[in-house]
């Protein structure tokens, strides 16, 4: 060790050696701080101080200053909806630009942390420039915003719970593993069963916590400032979770022999595996301690799924608490008459959090958080007296008023707000904010669009193992006893524990009961004797559900002993011996306590019974030489073979004869069966998507593949046909509740890949009861794809996984859409209703034919009308090829003429619409179509009122062809028209007309020539001719007398840029920035002055000169001498020295002219320097 390194100021560094090389892991590097060393020692020993390297350095590093950020009034430095990487970069490479920290770096960017993730959250942060980095890293860090960590020299910064937080559960500490000592500590010293939380202005709210063995237990937290219940209960939950239960510390100590090592195996953040008891949970790694002696040892601290519940709940209660900008900023108060306007409020973010109200119910808290500098519009300081907020619906038009908070706050917080629809989906709202100043003036609005409401997504604890109290006499009594699995106490949303019982440990698992509380029930369905297992998981009232809890195995006895069954066997196969054999002789039925044995004997549709405890519990039917097991119920058996049965009611899915003989049939839902074959029970093998597993007698879906359970190969030939009918039929069960899709696939290829045609049956709901299932299909239409080459029938959607099927049976259905030839024979037939594609018959007559619904491609007859009277109803005459309709007054109303595609609408055929020619008629007016340019053309007059008032549009009066009246009189002028004008050429005017005007009198105009457009009262206006590039000069111009006629002798306050934009000129201090001394050189005094004739003047007397006959003041300019203008050229002024700051330049970099008034100022300073220079001069002589 190179020693003489101790006494600089080094770094240090722990490595671990991984089996091929040395690494260091992060937050492993630290810096010298300070030695201790006694002399007179006997053996002289100095003790090294080191600290984390980049820790401490972020604690010598300050925000320090603006370095041109935006600051406020009191010179805090504002970042608005910044991510944290952006805030921590730019403070980091600002003190690095002072010469801090040379030797760091990050490897996080703007836009992503340093696991290349973008980053998760937007934030406003105010910082004063007297807090250190570290300062700032820890509290994003406490908030939830970030974690972070030093990996050499270099800082890491990470989304929360992501790369700090591995999922290493396959690390499993257990006890006897080389861990040296697992201690535990138990508290129960903060237990409370009711929490109050007091608030400000007297509020306060009170949150129960439970029971405990002695009784009420008090606590009292205070949260000043607070006064909305939603922050009351976010702030208080980590203060609620403390006080719930037991607090146990969880250690383990290790050591160089230990199967799992710090820093190798896992690191502080990981979730590991702990033994508790004779299970294992999930703990996360809360801190580690490594100490190298004579050997290595160390310890880590665990925390349990309830410690992380805490860290959770902090975050959220640091996240409320974002700081505050104290009121008042040293500047001069705003004078009296105050017109100033307040800034626009910056950076508006907001998020929201879910929790339980006192009732139970599911509510929101919605926090926002914005910037404001302080200062006005014109960037003085004003007082602010408050912020407003509105609010509205996601995709409405309507803002509500919401609330507002004083005028020194940067954040708010607002509960409850409703934080679902009506649907149940979770609620969008948009805000918006204004900052209000104390002259009550408002800034304009800043929007936050589409916040969504967090919903309670956090799932009740697991609970406590259920136990079997009572399992004899073949009833078993299950208990729960109300607490979570580490003994926690329920949230207050906790809804209930759901039970289920399984024959095996891993099922399948059945449904029995659910517990509210702690109780006891019994599970409510028969149970043969043997061993089962229990298992629960808690819901909350969203319908958030826990993970299962521990397995509960138990031993069900038997409701009576063995030998007492062989008796009563005995005596059944007395009763029955008679009937065993069947009524015609044909098949027998047999039973037994087993199930059924092959002896060879055997005919297809034989029927066998099992018979246990004097129930009827199996039963099979003998078919292709085996047994194949059904679905028995109270309602079900499979078969019965009888010379005569007498019942009072008779009730199948399929009833099949070969006669029926009857003196009358009623049937409610004719169907007639067809199977289609193979279906029942068939293990899918192609392709490897839908393969099937044969589980418990359920087909079930393979692993992988698609989420598709089907129920046949997809195989050739196809035995469905286009848009007919099938029954499908099956028994299905799932693990849990499941809803999905029967669906049909007909594939154009044998293979079965792509290009599938497909019918669905939709909304199957399954659950872990097995239940049977019925319904009708229709098959899809097959003609483009030829009727297709292979197909399959099966389940599809999300939780196939969980869903098996048996007994499965696909019939093609007739009756409802097709009876075949010969199938119904009978001099009469009466029938409530006979609908079909198609009914023929070669003459179908009555006195009286009523159809409610008639449909067939092809309706013959003469004549069809909808009363007897010729004159009245609707008429469809097939030899005149028309539809007429007449009015209960005769008159017809509607007349449809198929030859030639008229048609005529309204007594007196108001409205007609020639089919040949397209034009329209309109009672005096006409619209012409022209076929040639598809140009429609209105003839006539049209007016809104019959004043021809209000609104008209005509094609005759020419002096307005669109006017728009105030009212329907004369009294009153037109307010809008439109016009031709021979004067001037205008082609369109918009004219207001007062009430008093008269005549061609207006008070308002804007007309458009073919090159200016002009906006004028009678007697003042102002043009603006305009045209395309190179156009006349007499077409480019801008005129106003209104300007013309109103001198002024005050200072110019006008320029134009050299763009041409217009603006006023000001020198206020506010509007300059960086303000400097100019050097100014002699030779400023040396630009010459020269006049010159105007290009612009000089090229409109040429247009005038081309002109044939010119206006009186066209004529006044023609003949006038053209006058020279004097002043000085910009390029004259470029070429001295110090020249080219007064001359103005284009876009381009051409000169476009001269500042007269700045050069002027600098040429006098010249010469006020020159004077001063030769007083001097002369008063030294």
């Amino acid at each position: 060790m190179k020693s003489a390194l101790l006494n600089t100021e080094c770094e240090a560094v722990y490595e671990y050696w991984n089996g091929s090389a040395w690494v260091e892991p992060m937050d492993s590097r630290f810096r010298l701080a300070g030695k201790d060393r006694d002399r007179l020692e006997a053996v002289p020993t100095t003790r090294l101080d080191f600290i984390a390297l980049v820790p401490s350095m972020l604690e010598s590093a300050y925000v320090w200053e603006s370095a041109g950020l935006e600051t406020d009034t009191e010179g805090n430095i504002l970042f608005s909806a910044a991510s944290p990487g952006r805030i921590l970069r730019t403070l980091f490479l600002n003190a690095q630009a002072r010469g801090w920290g040379a030797a760091l770096a990050m490897d996080f960017t703007d836009t992503h942390d340093s696991n290349g993730q973008p980053w998760a959250s937007a934030i406003n942060l105010a910082l004063p420039p007297s807090q250190t980095l570290y300062e700032l890293l820890s509290a994003l860090g406490n908030q939830g915003v970030v974690d972070w960590a030093g990996q050499g020299r270099t800082l890491r910064v990470f989304n929360p719970d992501t790369f700090l937080g591995r999922d290493r559960t396959n690390i499993r500490l257990l006890a006897g593993q080389g861990e040296t000592a697992a201690p535990e500590q138990t508290s129960f010293r903060d237990r409370a069963t009711v929490l109050r939380v007091v608030g400000e202005n007297g509020n306060a709210w009170d949150r129960a916590n439970g029971a405990s063995p002695w009784g009420r237990l008090e606590s009292i937290m205070s949260a000043g400032g607070v006064e909305d219940e939603g922050t009351a209960y976010l702030l208080s939950d980590e203060a609620l979770l403390t006080a719930s239960g037991t607090r146990i510390s969880r250690t383990r100590e290790f050591d160089g022999e230990s199967k799992y090592l710090p820093h190798r195996d896992y690191r502080s953040g990981d979730h590991v595996s702990y033994q508790t008891g004779t299970s294992l949970e999930s703990m996360r790694v809360f801190s580690m301690s490594v100490t190298i002696d004579a050997r290595l040892s160390g310890y880590a601290v665990l925390g349990d799924r309830f410690e992380d519940a805490l860290i959770a709940a902090a975050r959220k209660q640091n996240a409320l608490v974002i700081g505050r900008v104290q009121g008042g900023n040293g500047q001069q108060p705003s004078p009296d008459g105050d017109v100033r306007t307040p800034a626009a409020p910056t950076g508006f973010i907001g998020s929201t959090s879910a929790y339980v109200d006192p009732t139970g119910q599911e509510v929101g808290r919605v926090s926002v958080g914005w910037n404001h500098t302080g200062k006005a519009t014109d960037g003085t300081a004003i007082v602010l007296d408050r912020f407003e907020f509105r609010i509205r619906d996601t995709g409405t038009t309507q803002w509500e008023s919401f609330r507002s908070v004083a005028g020194d706050e940067r954040t708010a917080g607002f509960s409850p707000v409703d934080i679902r629809r009506e649907d149940g989906q979770a609620a969008v709202y948009d805000f918006a904010v204004r900052a209000v100043a104390g002259n009550s003036r408002a800034s304009a609005w800043v929007y936050l669009l589409g916040l969504l409401m967090e919903t309670d997504a956090v799932p009740p604890p697991v609970p406590a193992a259920l136990t079997a109290e009572d399992v004899s006499y073949g009833v078993a009594t299950v208990a729960w006893n109300g607490e979570g699995a580490g003994g926690e106490l329920m949230p207050p949303d906790f809804s209930h524990v759901e039970g289920e019982v399984g024959s095996t440990p891993i099922g399948p698992w059945t449904y029995f009961g659910s517990f509210e509380r702690a109780a006891s029930q019994n599970i409510p369905f028969a149970q043969t004797a043997g061993t089962y297992w229990l298992r629960a998981r808690a819901v909350d009232q969203v319908g958030n559900k826990s993970e299962w809890s521990a397995l509960t195995e138990y031993e069900l006895k038997p409701l009576v002993e063995l030998p007492d069954v062989k008796d009563l066997f005995a005596e059944v196969d007395m009763d029955i011996s008679g009937v065993w054999d069947s009524a015609n002789g044909k098949n027998r039925v047999r039973a037994g306590d087993t199930p059924p044995m092959i002896t060879g004997n055997e005919r297809d549709g034989d029927i066998y019974w099992q018979w246990d405890d004097t129930n009827l519990i199996g039963q099979w039917i003998f078919n292709d030489a085996v047994w194949k097991q059904v679905e028995l119920g109270h309602q079900i058996i499979a078969a019965i073979d009888a010379g005569k049965i007498t019942v009072g009611f008779l009730h199948g899915q399929r009833i099949q004869v070969g006669t029926l003989e009857a003196k009358h049939i009623l049937i409610s839902d004719f169907t007639n069966y067809a199977t289609v074959d193979p279906v029942a029970n068939v293990n899918v093998t192609l392709p490897a998507s839908s393969r099937t597993v044969s589980q418990d007698g359920y087909t079930r879906k393979a692993a992988g593949g698609l989420n598709v359970l089907a129920f046949a190969d997809q195989v050739g030939p196809v035995p469905l046909k286009s848009d007919e009918w099938i029954y499908v039929e099956f028994i299905g069960v799932s693990t849990q509740l499941t809803a999905t899709s029967f669906m049909v696939w007909v594939y154009p290829d044998r293979d079965g890949t792509d290009g599938a045609v497909t019918a669905t049956y939709p909304s199957l709901e399954f659950t872990t009861t097995p239940k049977s299932f019925g319904f009708a299909l229709k098959v899809p239409n097959l003609a483009g794809i030829q009727g297709g080459q292979s197909w399959a029938f099966g389940l599809s959607g999300s939780g196939i996984r969980h869903v098996g099927v048996k007994n499965v049976r696909v019939y093609r259905q007739a009756g409802a859409t097709y009876i075949g030839p010969e199938a119904i024979r009978t001099p009469h037939l009466m029938a409530d209703l006979i609908e079909g594609k198609h009914l023929k018959g070669n003459i179908i007559e009555g006195d009286h034919l009523k159809f409610g619904f008639a449909d067939g491609k092809v309706i013959t007859g003469a004549l069809l009308q909808t009363l007897s009277d010729p004159s009245r109803g609707i008429k469809l005459d097939g030899l005149t090829n028309t539809m007429r309709g007449w009015n209960g007054s005769s008159e017809m109303v509607f007349d449809l003429n198929a030859n030639n595609g008229d048609l005529q609408l309204g007594k007196n055929q108001m409205i007609k619409l020639y089919g040949a020619s397209g034009n329209i008629d309109l009672g005096n007016g006409k619209m012409v179509f022209d076929a040639t340019t598809g140009n429609l053309t209105i003839q006539g007059e049209f007016a809104t009122s019959n004043s021809g008032r209000r609104a008209r549009l005509s094609d005759t009066n020419l002096t307005a062809a669109l006017n728009v009246y105030a009212d329907n009189t004369n009294a009153r002028g037109a307010i809008y028209s439109v016009k031709p004008e021979t004067t001037n050429m205008v082609q369109t005017a918009y004219r207001y007309h007062s009430d008093s005007a008269s005549g061609s009198d207006y008070e308002f105009q804007y007309a458009m020539t073919e090159n200016t457009w002009r906006i004028s009262s009678m007697d003042t206006e102002f043009f603006v001719g305009f045209g395309p590039t190179g156009a006349d000069p007499l077409d480019t111009y801008i005129e106003s007398p209104v300007i013309f006629n109103r001198p002024y002798t005050l200072t110019a306050n006008v320029v134009i840029t050299a763009n041409g934009i217009l603006g006023i000129v000001s020198s206020a201090s506010r509007y300059k920035l960086d303000q400097r001394v100019m050097v100014l050189d002699d030779e400023l005094l040396d630009v010459p002055v020269k006049d010159w004739l105007d290009v612009t003047e000089n090229e409109e007397i040429e247009s005038l000169g081309k002109l044939g006959v010119r206006t009186q003041d066209q004529q006044v300019m023609f003949s006038r001498d053209q006058k020279r203008v004097p002043g000085v050229v910009a390029e004259d002024v470029a070429a001295v020295a110090s020249g080219e700051s007064f001359v103005i330049r284009d876009g381009d970099g051409l000169t476009q002219g001269v500042a007269y008034d700045r050069l002027a100022i600098a040429q006098i300073a010249v010469l006020t320097r020159k004077v001063k220079a030769l007083e001097s001069l002369l008063g030294g002589a």
